[in-house]
């Protein structure tokens, strides 16, 4: 199972729906030479054919904690959502875990993660400079360290230009602000964004600990 990074927004997840479902007609068409209503498929002919010819959607999500469970929609479904979540509630249940612990057992699997939104305002047009100043001393001039912590990567999606897992290219002209993104080591992440119009600079920082193993978890809780 592959996973893709797109830019920011659902429309970005819906054009990936979009280039699936033409490349398995495209590629249905000429191994088969077999034309289909793909909205008209059942869930399971449409697994088959996707994987089969193309690349089956399973999940979607953004740090706004928008969810989209399925390639039926293109846009964030909070009904869909809300019913996995009851599923997994029953499940849960079956399984005499709770939610917390469930969790918990993620975390021990692929390690700890944790997010944190900073929201930076600068009002009116000085402000709007403002924002676009920082990102470009950012960018004209990397930080080498964050506190102790060593920058390992930088990549400016204002100017670069991306690959994503799928191969696809995109280009800086899809973006309307800026953004810009520091590695660093390889657990965690910050990204910058400068949101103009509305006088916003907004980072994101992402952390993810190491993988734990089960029996080296009394010892740490010991310590800490």
């Amino acid at each position: 199972m592959k996973t893709i990074n797109t830019l920011t927004g659902f429309k970005w997840i819906g054009e990936k729906l979009a280039g699936y479902e033409a490349e398995m007609k495209a590629k249905l068409f000429e191994k088969e030479g077999l034309a289909v209503d793909y909205d008209a498929c059942d869930i399971w002919t449409k697994a088959d054919l996707m994987q089969d010819y193309s690349t089956y959607f399973v999940f979607g999500g953004e740090e706004s904690y928008g969810y989209l469970a399925t390639d039926k929609l293109r846009d964030k479904d909070a009904n869909a959502a809300v019913v996995m979540f009851c599923e997994l509630a029953a499940y849960l249940k079956a399984q005499d875990m709770t939610f917390p612990e469930y969790l918990d057992s993620l975390y021990l699997q692929h390690g700890y993660y944790e997010e944190k939104t900073i929201n930076i305002y600068y009002e009116g047009a000085a402000g709007s400079q403002k924002i676009a100043n920082i990102l470009e001393s950012y960018r004209s001039n990397p930080p080498k360290a964050f506190g102790d912590v060593a920058v390992s990567g930088f990549t400016d999606f204002g100017k670069d230009e991306i690959i994503d897992a799928d191969g696809k290219k995109i280009p800086p002209r899809c973006l309307k602000g800026h953004v810009i993104i520091f590695a660093i080591l390889a657990v965690a992440g910050v990204l910058c964004r400068g949101r103009m119009q509305i006088g916003r600079l907004f980072c994101l920082m992402d952390l993810c600990s190491q993988k734990i193993l089960p029996r080296e978890l009394d010892p740490l809780i010991l310590e800490s």
